[in-house]
């Protein structure tokens, strides 16, 4: 069942000192911020396969092992080709010490999606048991895209009624919207939408963990008389 929780609040009102098309037409600026609640339902795994060795291959050979070990797991898991992606594995060359000591490393990142969370312990011991130790888990959503979609919706609905209220106040009426700005986050590239995980506590079973979508948007209204 999906939940999804809405919240919305009006940033800041710009009141109306521009004209746009004709002179009876007056520009309306609002900025709204929306948050929309959505269930964490998968869990993504990012891993860093690394081998260090004098020799690059038996670097390379070990880290192939290890590899494979990986390979074995996730087919043993049942983890489909479709939810995993990689890095090619590249070596590196590396002075170890001041005596010029010199190894060659190699390196490989591995992400998964897991969307049966009852695996989530057995993911975790079978990477150690393989010899797997750098590893990372986070909680993620299939409904990004759904909760971006709703919040842009929302948004504008929250501002035009904001709109309309001061529209009528001033024996006016919206005639349309002018533009919709979405303001990117420092960092993003997604424009007017990003995603961050909300987790309070480390019980994976009995208490749902949630994403929240938040947006912020700029919309400008043209205002005439009634």
């Amino acid at each position: 069942m999906k939940s999804y929780s809405i919240l919305f609040a009006i940033l800041l009102i710009t009141f109306p000192t521009s004209f746009a098309q004709n002179k009876n037409e007056l520009i309306y600026s609002i900025d709204v911020q929306g948050t929309i609640t959505v269930p964490a339902d998968k869990i993504v795994f990012t891993i860093s396969l690394t081998e260090e060795n004098e020799n690059p291959q038996t670097a390379y050979d070990n880290h192939k092992m290890v590899e494979q070990k990986l390979i074995n797991l996730l087919n043993n898991l049942s983890i489909p080709d479709s939810n995993i992606t990689y890095s090619l594995l590249s070596i590196t060359k590396l002075k170890k010490s001041k005596k010029g000591k010199i190894v060659f490393k190699t390196s490989q990142n591995v992400r998964f999606v897991l969307f049966d969370l009852e695996k989530y312990e057995d993911v975790q011991i079978g990477l150690l048991q393989n010899g797997i130790y750098v590893f990372r888990s986070a909680f993620s959503t299939t409904h990004e895209e759904e909760a971006k979609r709703m919040g842009i919706e929302n948004a504008i609905i929250t501002a035009q009624k904001e709109a309309e209220i001061f529209a009528e106040n001033i024996g006016m009426k919206i005639s349309r919207i002018v533009e919709v700005e979405a303001i990117v986050r420092e960092g993003l590239h997604s424009k007017g939408v990003y995603m961050t995980v909300s987790t309070s506590r480390d019980v994976l079973y009995d208490i749902p963990q949630s994403f929240q979508a938040h947006t912020k948007i700029k919309i400008k209204f043209a205002l005439v008389s009634k």
